[in-house]
């Protein structure tokens, strides 16, 4: 629906229908109705977040794209989850935590009013006039100084875009699987995010076995979503996603190892640290998934995937039960099923400062030029400038010293700029082999210089 309708809406769709079935909860009389009324929560529940999330990653450029998405969890997630048995044991009232925990979502309808729709998804749709409307009210939000020409230029490449898609079906959850690289990708998400949530919620499920209060174990395992977010948040950027999952993931199996070979304290310290190293593989999984599907059909296979993650995590509760074979089964059980989540995220291809794909076919294309054994923290740095046939894209492009805040509207900038670069470097080149040729240095001829003044002049258009 996301996809079709927008994001806003679904996002606000999504909350009030937990609030709706959260509220009715409290009405019901009998067993199935009260299950009925949780799993319509449960519908609701993972949608209601994924749809901000999609949100702010296709707001947000990609230099500050881990910073935003991580902090944003790393404060609000364990605070409500810290909290969360504290209210339940102070209740101590079922009807009254279902109100409690359902009533918050019913602020999601003034959603529409302070946050604008996904501009990426707006262009897709064909809606360009929307979607320059809102950069031009984000443009007066952070008083920045964009060109018109700027604005000209994007719409310009935004309806050829439009024009391409046109001739191409609605996109469905099927042509996820339709190309060969593609279709590996989002099989391999769908594996690992299941072997994730299997885990995340065997941690949860298994903390009864670390012999401590349930209430003090569940909120100590909480408070580390907050350092682990925080740590994804500095080292991600740096080490990159496909790395940091498969080191989280294999660290978490490694310490669930360990800790089956212990008792007493240290079997509960480095079951913490297994869970610890989870909630990290967690925080990266979101925005990896998020990175690598194109924009075309990012919701709908966003939701696929986390659809498949709440469907494994259905065998974490049998993984848990299994101390009663042997107290130890648990853990080493999950350390299995990190390690092998680890492995499998060394098949899939780097997104760090690289573009989000548009269409599906840039989806598919994505990551042909790297290699297994690439590192960025290694290699270089520096953004991907290769500039997309839409020129729909973000790039480190600035007018006047200032960031185009837009990652769209940059794109549009970045192309031309970069264009103009080249054609700079051609007469460069020309003025020294003339140079050289007559023996002389101080012809007139138009430099380099001239056009980097000229690009610099953010309310000129580079054309005059």
């Amino acid at each position: 629906m996301a996809d079709k309708y927008g994001r806003i809406p679904v996002l606000v769709a999504t909350n009030m229908f937990g609030f709706i079935a959260g509220m009715a909860t409290i009405f019901t009389r009998a067993f199935w109705y009260f299950g009925l009324c949780r799993f319509l929560v449960g519908f609701a529940s993972d949608n209601n977040f994924t749809m901000m999330y999609i949100l702010l990653l296709e707001y947000v450029g990609p230099k500050y794209r881990t910073l935003v998405a991580n902090v944003s969890i790393a404060v609000c997630f364990p605070l409500a989850c810290c909290s969360l048995p504290w209210l339940a044991f102070y209740l101590a009232d079922w009807k009254t935590f279902a109100v409690a925990t359902s009533a918050p979502l019913a602020f999601a309808i003034v959603t529409p009013l302070v946050v604008p729709e996904s501009v990426r998804w707006l262009v897709c749709q064909g809606r360009i006039d929307e979607a320059v409307e809102i950069m031009r009210r984000i443009e007066r939000v952070n008083k920045a100084d964009v060109p018109e020409w700027t604005y000209s230029d994007f719409k310009e490449d935004a309806k050829k875009l439009k024009d391409m898609m046109v001739e191409e079906d609605e996109c469905g959850v099927s042509d996820l699987f339709r190309t060969p690289r593609l279709r590996r990708f989002t099989i391999l998400l769908m594996a690992i995010w299941g072997i994730i949530a299997m885990v995340f919620d065997g941690h949860i499920r298994n903390l009864g076995a670390l012999g401590l209060n349930v209430f003090v174990t569940f909120t100590v395992s909480s408070l580390t979503t907050f350092p682990a977010d925080i740590l994804v948040a500095l080292y991600l950027d740096y080490y990159g996603r496909r790395w940091s999952s498969f080191a989280s993931l294999f660290l978490s199996g490694l310490a669930c190892f360990l800790a089956s070979l212990t008792s007493g304290v240290y079997f509960a310290s480095l079951g913490l640290i297994g869970r610890f190293l989870i909630n990290v593989s967690y925080s990266i999984g979101l925005q990896y998934a998020a990175e690598l599907l194109p924009t075309e059909i990012r919701a709908k296979g966003v939701s696929l995937i986390h659809i498949f993650g709440y469907a494994t995590a259905i065998v974490s509760p049998f993984i848990a039960y299994t101390r009663v074979l042997d107290r130890r089964s648990p853990i080493i059980i999950l350390g299995i099923l990190s390690t092998i989540g680890g492995i499998l995220c060394l098949f899939l291809p780097e997104t760090l400062n690289r573009e989000l794909s548009q269409s599906l076919q840039e989806g598919e294309d994505f990551g042909k030029d790297q290699r297994f054994f690439d590192m960025p923290c290694i290699g270089s740095k520096e953004y991907d400038d290769k500039p997309n046939k839409h020129y729909l894209h973000a790039h480190r492009t600035t007018t006047r010293g200032e960031v185009l805040r837009s990652s769209i509207i940059s794109g549009a900038v970045g192309s031309r700029y970069r264009l103009q670069s080249i054609w700079s470097q051609q007469t460069v080149d020309a003025d020294d082999r003339i140079s050289r040729a007559s023996g002389t240095s101080d012809r007139k001829i138009f430099h380099s210089s001239e056009t980097s003044s000229l690009a610099s002049n953010g309310t000129n258009d580079p054309r005059d």
